[in-house]
């Protein structure tokens, strides 16, 4: 499992995360610094989530063509490129940034998720997705408080831009070093077996049952989750509350415990229990949010909500690469990633939209909501999940 690939594909997903990660809770903060409402915040937000949406079915299918790591590569220089427009500090650049990032952000996801696909061992998928995710909770542990910290007086915006810039310029190393290894891989295998290696993919439909069931289940998790990542700070701020950075710590310190142990675990488990768990944990946590008026219970109730896509995005991830076909990981992964990116984008707006339009405090019933219809698919689409049986 913990071959040189892996490791190479984990620290630079770990740096392209930690460039990500550091400006989740930045921007709206930036937005409304800059003269911006809630609601043009979440604009902000959905413009990353855009672009990020529409392009990944094209950038899947180039990415089978030229190779998962180069499509890695060239989303990992995009976001060092994209980063700059954010220190022109006026909301347009704000947009213009958030646009170019979300390009930049699919193709860096295509690329790792899709690799992870292709050097996991079939048997031990869900502990590799678990290991890749727990690496993406680490930055979502760190980046955020240090965020806060820097623009409560220690370096301001400008010095979280320049961190995430920073970011983005490590994880070229050691994309650059995965990069030589996958291609002096895929010319072995070419020398090897020539006639295979030159063959063109084979064309087919990706979207199947099992992996559109993944997505609408992958969906309830995300969609919830900017009204936690993104707007926490905004609800603590408005309510008096004080500073909730700690979040950030605790609910990534419980990912990266969790995600390795249930990973492993949903090999024999089974990813039906844990996207049942995960989406009853998410729905408890958004329950106490809405109702707690004090910041320990408010703090616990987002913890607890971060048990959800701890657990779900993992099982659902293993879901789609079993649902793919090897010649079609690049756009397999893709159609399954713009998942994620619904929930940043359509996420964001729809907590932005409900804050102007129901007050902040009232906004988390429509991320409940969206669990409790997870929670129905789940009920619904039962036998088909893997479950304990599936050894």
């Amino acid at each position: 499992m913990f071959n040189k690939p892996f490791v190479l594909l984990c620290l630079a997903i770990f740096l392209a995360w930690a460039n990500q990660s550091i400006l989740t809770p930045t921007i709206p903060l930036y937005v409304t610094e800059l003269g911006g409402s809630a609601s043009v915040a979440g604009l902000a937000l959905a413009t990353f989530a855009a672009p990020s949406f529409m392009v990944r079915p094209w950038l899947g299918r180039v990415a089978d063509r030229i190779g998962l790591v180069a499509m890695l590569m060239i989303g990992l220089a995009a976001l060092l490129v994209a980063g700059g427009v954010l220190f022109a500090p006026y909301l347009w650049a704000v947009f213009i940034a958030c646009a170019m990032r979300g390009v930049a952000w699919a193709a860096t996801n295509i690329g790792g998720y899709s690799y992870l696909a292709h050097a996991a061992p079939a048997d031990r998928r869900g502990e590799a997705t678990g290991y890749y995710t727990s690496v993406v909770g680490l930055t979502q542990t760190l980046c955020p408080a240090i965020a806060l910290w820097m623009i409560a007086g220690h370096g301001g915006f400008t010095g979280v831009f320049v961190a995430s810039a920073a970011c983005a310029a490590a994880s070229l190393a050691p994309g650059w070093a995965l990069l030589k290894h996958d291609r002096a891989e895929r010319a072995a295998k070419a020398a090897a077996a020539p006639a295979v290696g030159d063959a063109p993919p084979a064309k087919g439909k990706v979207m199947n049952r099992a992996l559109l069931i993944a997505m609408i289940l992958n969906i309830c998790q995300g969609l919830p989750t900017p009204a936690i990542t993104a707007f926490l700070p905004l609800f603590a701020r408005n309510e008096g509350l004080g500073n909730v950075s700690v979040y950030y710590v605790l609910a990534g310190v419980l990912a990266v415990v969790i995600r390795p142990l249930l990973g492993k675990r949903s090999d024999t488990l089974g990813q039906g229990r844990i996207i049942a768990a995960g989406l009853a944990a998410q729905m408890g946590g958004f329950a106490m949010i809405w109702l707690s008026h004090s910041l320990p219970m408010v703090l616990t109730g987002a913890v607890i909500a971060s048990i959800g896509p701890a657990l779900v995005n993992s099982a659902t991830t293993t879901l789609a690469m079993e649902a793919g076909q090897a010649h079609q990981r690049g756009r397999t992964m893709a159609t399954f990633s713009m998942t994620n990116q619904i929930g940043v984008g359509f996420g964001a707006m729809m907590a932005g939209g409900l804050t102007d339009l129901v007050g902040i405090r009232n906004m988390y019933l429509g991320p409940l909501l969206v669990t409790i219809a997870g929670l129905g698919v789940v009920v619904a689409v039962w036998r088909t999940l893997p479950k304990a049986s599936r050894i």
